[in-house]
C-alpha cells in the first residue's frame, strides 16, 4: 500500500513533516484486523504522520472492508441456519411453488 501525503502545516505556517508508518504486511482478513489497522490509521493522523484527508479516505475503505467480512460471515451463517433448519423440520417450510 503506497500513501501519498500533502504537506502539513502548523498554525505559524511552518511545514510539518509527514512520516508514514513503515509498510507491513496488513491483516485484514477479520472485522477485528479491520478494527485493529483502523485504530493504526486514527494514531498515525492523530501524531501528525498521516495526512487527516488521506487517513478519513483509508479508514472510509476500511469500513467498507468490515462491512464485507461482516456479509460474508452472515451469509455463512444464514446458510448454515437454513440448512440445519431444512435437517431438522424436512417439508415444514416449504413454499407453494415448491411442491
Amino acid at each position: 500500500m503506497t500513501l501519498i501525503f500533502r504537506p502539513l502545516t502548523s498554525r505559524a505556517g511552518r511545514a510539518i513533516r509527514a512520516t508514514p508508518t513503515p509498510q507491513s504486511t496488513i491483516h485484514l482478513k477479520t472485522a477485528r484486523d479491520v478494527r485493529v489497522e483502523m485504530a493504526k490509521v486514527y494514531r498515525d493522523a492523530r501524531q501528525g504522520r498521516l495526512d487527516p484527508r488521506s487517513a478519513c479516505q483509508l479508514v472510509y475503505m476500511l469500513g467498507e472492508v468490515r462491512r464485507a467480512i461482516e456479509t460474508t460471515l452472515l451469509e455463512a451463517k444464514l446458510v448454515e441456519y437454513e440448512a440445519e433448519r431444512a435437517r431438522l423440520l424436512p417439508g415444514a417450510f416449504m413454499r407453494d411453488d415448491d411442491e
